[in-house]
């Protein structure tokens, strides 16, 4: 019986692909963009939810 750890990597390479050169089975279209460029254009969002979390953490604390 393999490892937890082996079972999920191998889980995870068959859903990523491989490092021998496999697709994975996401279209072209999901990997267009460089990650950089996505956060790029999606900064203001990524700063606004990260803001929503500081909040609601400090209301958690208050409130708990």
């Amino acid at each position: 019986m393999p490892s937890p750890v082996t079972a999920a990597s191998s889980t995870v390479g068959s859903i990523l692909g491989s490092s021998t050169g496999q697709s994975s089975s996401l279209p072209r279209t999901a990997f267009a963009g460089s990650s950089s460029d996505l956060l790029a254009r999606h900064r203001v969002e990524i700063a606004g939810l990260g803001a929503a979390a500081f909040l609601a953490v400090v209301i958690a604390f208050l409130v708990g």
